[in-house]
């Protein structure tokens, strides 16, 4: 009896003393690119504001005050937002004092991928803004014979990455599906977590603050994601 009492107390102790799952989270700052500051940098403060078409149902209201400040020859600005595929494109459209008419272009994701911080503004002169696609894959406005496209924002110059604290991964849940890989899909903050114990994680947020997450079972200080740090994310495709 006595042996299988010690056996027992021997085993809730190795239970005990097995480490805990964590996660570093990746922080990524940088100076965001405001499109919205950028067309009135470009327009002016006296250009007529045609206001912010956020859904395809504001385009037309968006449009006839474009099209009229610009055959009465006044400055104007506006804004659409457009239907990306994998982020949040913004046109913007500016007539300047001096006649000038062009096209701003956000794009929250250069790169098509995840993470914070790769957002870029980009503007092109217009002979003229003509008529556009009334449905929600097309521009309401077309810039007419475009100039050379040059780059006014781009937050990848300013970013600065690194490393968080090492924390409990008891609240990181990742997809079942994933289980034995090196690299994971996984959200936080939900009421229980999936990590095995003894497991580390280092996760990039999908969006800055956001619940899901891109993980890779790590324990090194590099960062290894593409955007991040390419020739860890090469390391790590090839596995």
């Amino acid at each position: 009896m006595g042996m299988v009492l010690l056996w027992l107390t021997g085993a809730c102790h190795t239970r005990r003393s097995e480490p805990p799952a964590t996660v570093r989270y990746v922080e990524v700052q940088c100076a965001p690119c405001s499109i919205e500051e950028l067309v009135l940098q470009e327009a002016g403060p006296s250009a007529v504001d045609c206001g912010w078409g956020r859904e395809p149902a504001a385009w037309s209201t968006v449009s006839a005050c474009v099209r009229k400040a610009d055959a009465e020859g006044r400055p104007f600005r506006a804004l659409v937002t457009l239907q990306g595929i994998d982020s949040e494109i913004i046109a913007g459209y500016v007539r300047k004092a001096d006649g000038s008419r062009w096209e701003l272009w956000y794009d929250s994701n250069v790169s098509g991928g995840r993470g914070s911080c790769n957002a870029s503004v980009s503007r092109v002169s217009c002979a003229s803004l003509g008529q556009g696609s009334a449905s929600t894959s097309g521009a309401p406005l077309t810039c007419e014979s475009p100039g050379e496209r040059m780059s006014l924002c781009r937050e990848r110059t300013s970013r600065k990455v690194r490393l968080g604290p090492v924390r409990d991964a008891t609240d990181v849940e990742c997809d079942p599906a994933d289980s034995g890989k090196k690299r994971r899909l996984c959200v936080r903050g939900q009421a229980r977590g999936n990590v095995p114990a003894g497991t580390p994680l280092v996760c990039l947020p999908w969006t800055s603050g956001g619940e899901d997450l891109d993980c890779v079972v790590s324990s090194g200080e590099e960062i290894p994601f593409r955007a991040l740090a390419p020739e860890a994310e090469r390391e790590l495709d090839a596995k």
